[in-house]
């Protein structure tokens, strides 16, 4: 069983975009991906997937759905596993032969945290 944090802090990421190939090579991301994620993406994106997701993210790649998302745990620059709600999208670009996909990732523990944190608020102001 990996270590999936549940410890969430102030300046987590809630959402980030990467660009990765056919051959999951990460081509570009953005300041909020590379902040998360860190020296982690030096490798290839599929090294970041868990491995108990890592089959389910490659059948996700590789079909045709741009339409529904898929849940995976991925590795952050601290080493820990959090799980990503990931959407993607197929580009007309290529690079050296290869089509290139954008990715956009939701870190699910910090959007519930963040939802839970406005609901509170209010309920509290409604009072």
């Amino acid at each position: 069983m990996m270590p999936v944090s549940m410890n969430i802090a102030d300046g987590d990421i809630i959402e980030c975009n990467c660009t990765i190939d056919d051959s999951y090579m990460i081509i570009m991301g953005d300041e909020r991906f590379y902040r998360a994620f860190g020296e982690n993406t030096m490798f290839t994106f599929d090294r970041l997937v868990c491995e108990d997701d890592r089959k389910v993210f490659m059948e996700y790649i590789q079909s045709g759905n741009e339409k529904e998302p898929i849940l995976i745990r991925c590795q952050l620059r601290s080493n820990v596993y959090r799980w990503m709600l990931v959407y993607k999208k197929y580009t007309d670009n290529q690079v050296e032969g290869h089509n290139l996909i954008e990715l956009r990732l939701h870190d699910v523990l910090v959007q519930r945290n963040k939802f839970s944190l406005y609901r509170s608020n209010v309920n509290k102001y409604r009072a």
